[in-house]
């Protein structure tokens, strides 16, 4: 395995314990105060924080094992296809695996800054505070830089 690649999959065990603990921070610090809301259109402060819990952690194991599984069988495919776009030679092979393992990191760094968003805004210490959008705004930048670059891999043929 190359560096490149190496270096995707411990982004992508980082950002799985990033999920994790804040996972676990939402789950302990989070109130269950079932009502609140900051604004009437804003109803994820209405869900039980259970239904939050689970939800985002089926969510995450969802998504990983489907994802994992699909990078592992395309990493294992054998041949090339000069026509094909997936399978054009095995340097491009080896460019959308390193893609594809850094989008799984970046949704699983965005599904993170969600939870910990809404944990934020739920703490009953902490609810009055402004400036937790940033914490959002970050996960869809992390999710979407390498989405895009999986995108542009899978659209050029080098």
């Amino acid at each position: 395995m190359e560096l490149k690649q190496r270096l995707a999959s411990i982004a992508r065990f980082v950002s799985m314990m990033m999920f994790i603990g804040g996972l676990l921070f939402f789950y302990s610090y989070a109130s269950d105060a079932i009502g609140r809301s900051i604004t009437q259109d804003f109803y994820i402060l209405q869900l039980p924080k259970s239904l939050i819990f689970y939800s985002m952690l089926i969510l995450f194991a969802a998504f990983n094992i489907i994802m994992n599984v699909a990078v592992k069988l395309y990493r294992d495919t054998k041949g090339e296809d000069r026509s094909s776009m997936l399978f054009f030679s095995a340097h491009q092979k080896a460019v959308v695996t390193f893609w594809a393992t850094l989008t799984i990191a970046g949704f699983n760094v965005l599904l993170a800054a969600f939870l910990l968003y809404v944990g934020f805004i739920r703490i009953e210490e902490l609810a009055a505070m402004t400036g937790y959008i940033a914490i959002p705004v970050l996960g869809i930048i992390c999710f979407f830089i390498p989405f895009s670059g999986l995108i542009v891999t899978l659209l050029t043929k080098r």
